[in-house]
């Protein structure tokens, strides 16, 4: 494989360069693959079931390791310690497809600050961040429902919530307006428009090629081993 190239990687905010990935005693997910993603780009990533995304996606997060190449945000490799990968984390957020694996308190406004306060931020901040992720994705009058009555569309923004109030300039969402209804959908559209207006890039994965042709600067099209 070619070297990458030094002032690309340079101005990405968060890469992966030469990377190859397995699952244990399994073929190869991702092989050699070089993916960037640069501020201000709205980037729809489309592939069929098995192609990686999901596996794409965990890496640039953190949540998974290369076993080839490297992570890279803002040029420099990424340390999978508790430094580098707090870094990483407060830089990129992962909202997954399924909002019932990443809601877990029992208030919507107890879960969105969850990650504000792992980060040792003061109350006043953390109810601030709070605030502004709520109203962000316009469920501020659901702050104190409990997490298990609120609609699939709520959960969904709420999930997305908690990745907001920590302020990521990269935002990953998996499958996001999957399950819901064309209203929920452009809603929700509407929401990530304002999000990248404020300053956040996003990065989102989906089946709907016309959704992706029509909201994206940029399309990446994974494929089987790619």
């Amino acid at each position: 494989m070619n070297e990458p190239d030094r002032s690309t990687e340079s101005t990405a905010l968060v890469a992966l360069r030469g990377v190859s990935f397995a699952y244990e005693e399994g073929p190869p997910v991702l092989t050699g693959l070089d993916f960037a993603v640069h501020e201000g780009r709205a980037l729809a990533l489309l592939g069929r079931n098995g192609s990686g995304k999901t596996t794409l996606m965990r890496l640039l997060s953190g949540g998974l390791r290369p076993h080839a190449g490297r992570l890279t945000l803002g040029g420099e490799p990424v340390r999978y310690d508790r430094g580098g990968l707090t870094r990483l984390r407060t830089t990129v957020q992962l909202v997954v497809q399924d909002p019932d694996d990443q809601l877990f308190a029992a208030s919507v406004a107890q879960d969105v600050s969850f990650g504000p306060l792992n980060l040792g931020l003061s109350d006043a901040e953390v109810r601030s961040r709070v605030g502004e992720a709520l109203a962000a994705l316009d469920i501020a009058a659901l702050a104190d429902r409990p997490t298990h009555l609120l609609s699939y569309g709520q959960r969904k923004r709420a999930a997305i919530a908690g990745a907001v109030a920590m302020r990521p300039r990269v935002l990953i969402l998996d499958e996001p307006t999957a399950g819901l209804d064309p209203d929920g959908q452009e809603r929700l559209l509407a929401t990530l428009d304002r999000l990248r207006a404020a300053g956040t890039t996003v990065l989102m994965a989906t089946h709907d090629v016309d959704l992706a042709l029509r909201w994206a600067d940029e399309v990446a099209l994974l494929t089987r081993g790619g």
